[in-house]
């Protein structure tokens, strides 16, 4: 299962999601509790901290929220204390100690009582009680009852007031309510121990199955391993609270119920934890009594074990939720703080934990397992099964890193929905052009598929796989996007899926592609850090061969005269005339990308605010298939200070709006440098494309180091660096940087004044997000021309590249332009007569052409590209 959609909803201060239960509405409601008052918690608060409930839609957008209490402390414990009821209203339960505000009745002065409040569909008290006595009371599960109402499992040290039957330090104490919330009965289970009760559920014959802990070794309590010492306890009751039978499991060390559920046979599943290693525990992963194991006990109906297993490693792992999947499997859900055994893919470090999920079939053998978090603490109180097959968890994070987004404060509740794909195939390359993937025939990576309805687009894995997750009672279209110079061998068709039911899994829809022969296309691109006063700055010429013939030809790095070249590696200038410095390249591979940095030095402050203009271009010219990409061009403003982690856009267009015609296609390198004091040995970049941008137009154009990419969420990318061993920069400034390229073109018919912006999210290992600045570019018709002096210095010549007409913002007093070939020979000049140069370059060759604009301000120079 993969991450569907998350959000992490809170203020500034602790919140966090109990209980988690799916609505009749196909949305989602939560118990927790908060202490915040602002960010998305958005109704007052009684005291220190208040019972949060929040509904929201099948997406995780807030519908409604409720805070709840008194002016002293609510809290939540358990992992089942909110239920719909019939009419779409709720019950819930928690733990008080306030007598005023929304809580009336209670029974003592500074111990808990368990609260038990019905709301309406919207969240409005219809009542409340206080139940317990005057010692500690405190729920940890509730359940609709059989016959109309709730039935309420947790702890009670009281022996008056509600409660009656106590048999020693604390009991499991189970209530049955009314719908009105009256006591029909009540009991008192355990022995002269303290004993918990933890779970309960409904069994088919009328009654109830409920477990918990116990220490204690006499009166309802029978077998267990070692008084003093935790056992798992497993009570069956009638329909009244009778006992009719119950059973203990564990072994010397302490072992604790936390859910249990009826199964199909009419037995029981528990999920529990154990530091056990002996008794009924087999296969304890750690030393016995060092750190709990997940532990699943299978019994009959009469409470015999069928079977039983451990799940974890060497540190603790606290199993908190169990549920019963369709396929008759289970899926149990907690945290870990383990690094090995079971447990893979751990973001965490030091002692902190991860939310860990195992799906186990009927077995209990593991059928796959995932870690969620960042690498601070995360922990899953419930997990839910959803009628679409998904599964969503409800915790809390301390991360802002890893999985997490968006994190508000210390603490934020975690919504997670994971669900499983039902279409998927493989792309694969056909080289025998038969159709049909034979032995030695692979998978492609990178290359996308999209669905309808609803425009979903994946990329192929490494292994060329996709992944959907298509709806019933529609016909599902899938369909290969055609990459450059990439065909169908079978001819560009469709495949239609109907699924009869969400899982109905059609796995087998594969895609035949080949690349085409004797295309010529070679392409040159100058990523570059930042330029400050007085530093050596670098410039990464990536040369990329797009076609699928050999190609061997020169590069030529024209640099601006404030520059002083420096040195260049790997390759050495065949020649340096002037301010151009030219490279020989050889036996470059279909699809091979090589990098070649040069480095400078920037000067002084004196030329604080000064514009560097660069450009490159690739050979040959001829022939080549798309000669556009064998130019490139870059100014750069020379700064005093920088943020080495930064996102740009080209063109970045006109003004503080960043105007450009509709169609323009933009051009984004999103920069990272290791400031840090170690090697980084990941970097992951998160960047959500605008949704006016099309990306079926999305192209990788260059890249620092290896990189895969992947498209979660619809437009979410994540761009991961694997392995970068990327050093800081106090041990090799050079080598500390690295970069990701890409274009991508905006939508057809977007109406005038339709903004893109873009943030990126930069993760160096298990660090907090580096946050860039925002890009942004608005698409019109016609750019305003009426510009600040400064706007123009700025400004490129538009649209660039062009094969017809290029027009250039002129500043005030322009005298003359002029423009010179890529040999410095003047071929055009023209006196303009308005705010507008246009210049006619249908008859020019193709190349890079420089304008010189002479004015008021002096000479200012730009550059355009001639396809």
């Amino acid at each position: 299962m993969e991450i569907q959609l998350q959000r992490c909803i809170g203020g500034s201060n602790q919140d966090f999601a109990c209980n988690i239960i799916q609505t009749y509405d196909g949305g989602y409601i939560f118990i927790g509790g908060t202490s915040s008052n602002d960010g998305d918690v958005n109704c007052s608060l009684h005291g220190n901290g208040d019972v949060w409930v929040v509904k929201t839609d099948a997406s995780f957008n807030i519908q409604w929220q409720r805070c709840f209490g008194g002016s002293s402390y609510e809290q939540i414990y358990g992992n089942n204390l909110i239920v719909q009821a019939d009419d779409g209203g709720y019950f819930f339960a928690a733990t008080t100690t306030s007598n005023d505000g929304d809580v009336s009745g209670y029974h003592d002065t500074i111990y808990y009582d368990i609260w038990v409040v019905r709301i309406d569909p919207s969240g409005n008290i219809l009542w409340q009680k206080c139940l317990g006595g005057s010692s500690n009371d405190q729920p940890f599960s509730i359940a609709k009852a059989n016959n109309g109402g709730i039935i309420i499992c947790g702890t009670t040290a009281s022996n008056n007031g509600n409660v009656s039957g106590l048999h020693g330090v604390n009991d499991c104490w189970i209530v049955k309510l009314s719908d009105t919330g009256i006591i029909e009965w009540q009991k008192c289970y355990g022995g002269s121990l303290p004993d918990n009760g933890t779970s309960i559920s409904k069994t088919n014959d009328g009654g109830y199955i409920f477990c918990g802990a116990v220490k204690s070794n006499n009166y309802d309590v029978t077998n267990n391993h070692l008084e003093w010492v935790w056992d798992v306890w497993l009570v069956k009751i009638d329909s009244i609270g009778n006992l009719i039978w119950q059973k203990c499991y564990g072994g010397s060390s302490n072992d604790a119920g936390y859910v249990v559920r009826q199964t199909n046979d009419n037995g029981y599943i528990i999920g529990a934890v154990t530091a056990s290693n002996d008794g009924d525990v087999v296969g304890h992963h750690g030393a016995p009594g060092n750190g709990n194991d997940f532990w699943l006990i299978k019994v009959d109906s009469l409470g015999n074990i069928l079977w039983q297993k451990c799940y974890g490693g060497y540190s603790s792992d606290d199993l908190i939720s169990l549920e019963i999947t369709n396929d008759g499997g289970y899926i149990a859900t907690g945290r870990t703080s383990s690094h090995d055994g079971d447990v893979e893919g751990n973001h965490s470090i030091s002692n902190f934990s991860d939310i860990w999920i195992i799906k186990v079939d009927f077995l209990g053998n593991i059928l796959w397992k995932k870690c969620l978090g960042g690498s601070d603490y995360e922990i899953a109180y419930s997990g839910i099964v959803t009628t679409d097959y998904g599964f969503v968890i409800s915790g809390y994070t301390r991360s802002v890193d890893g999985d997490i987004l968006y994190n508000q404060g210390l603490d934020d509740a975690w919504l997670i929905k994971l669900l499983n794909s039902n279409i998927s195939g493989q792309v694969f390359i056909d080289l025998n052009e038969n159709g049909i993937k034979d032995s030695l025939e692979q998978g492609v990576s990178g290359h996308l598929v999209r669905m309808n309805p609803g425009n979903h687009y994946t990329f192929t894995n490494n292994d060329g796989y996709y992944y959907f997750r298509g709806d019933t009672g529609l016909t599902n279209t899938v369909k290969y996007v055609a990459q450059n110079y990439w065909y169908e061998t079978t001819n560009n068709y469709y495949h239609y899926v109907t699924l009869d039911s969400l899982s109905h899994v059609v796995d087998t829809l594969d895609y035949a592609v080949k690349s085409r022969v004797n295309i010529n296309d070679v392409s040159v691109y100058i990523p570059g850090s930042l330029t400050r006063a007085n530093f050596e700055t670098h410039y990464w010429l990536t040369y990329k061969n797009w076609g699928t013939v050999t190609a061997s030809g020169t590069i030529e790095f024209h640099y601006d005269p404030l520059l002083t070249y420096n040195a260049s590696t790997p390759l050495a200038p065949v020649s340096h005339v002037g301010n151009t410095l030219t490279f020989a390249y050889d036996t470059l591979g279909p699809g091979a990308q090589r990098i070649l940095r040069v480095d400078f030095q920037i000067p002084g402050v004196q030329n604080l605010g000064d514009t560097l203009h660069l450009y490159a271009m690739i050979t040959p010219l001829v022939p080549d298939t798309f000669v556009t990409n064998n130019y490139d061009t870059l100014q750069q403003v020379i700064t005093g200070s920088y943020d080495p982690n930064d996102k740009t856009v080209s063109p970045a267009g006109y003004g503080q709006w960043g105007f450009v015609e509709h169609g323009q296609r933009l051009t984004y390198i999103i920069r990272f440098q290791n400031t840090g004091t170690d090697t980084a040995f990941t970097v992951v970049i998160r960047d959500t494309l605008d949704s006016d941008l099309d990306i079926e137009t999305f192209v990788v154009e260059a890249y620092s180091h290896p990189v895969t990419w992947q498209l979660h969420s619809g437009n979410e990318l994540f761009f991961t660096f694997q392995n970068i061993m990327l050093p800081d920069s106090n041990v090799n400034e050079p080598e500390s940087h690295g970069f990701i390229r890409y274009s991508i073109s905006p939508k057809q018919g977007l109406a005038d004044g339709t903004t893109a912006t873009n943030t990126s999210y930069i993760f160096f290992d298990y660090n907090p997000a580096v946050v860039t600045n925002t890009t942004l570019n608005t698409f019109v018709t016609n750019i305003p021309v009426a510009k600040p002096i400064l706007e123009i210095l700025k400004t490129l010549a538009f649209p660039n590249p062009s094969n017809d007409v290029v027009y250039i913002n002129l500043p005030e007093f322009t005298r003359k332009v002029e423009v010179y070939n890529n040999a410095g020979l003047l071929v055009q000049q023209l006196v303009p007569q308005k705010q507008v140069a246009e210049i006619n370059v249908k008859e020019l060759p193709m190349g890079v052409y420089i304008v010189k604009i002479y004015c008021g301000k002096g000479i200012i120079t730009t550059r355009f590209v001639k396809e």
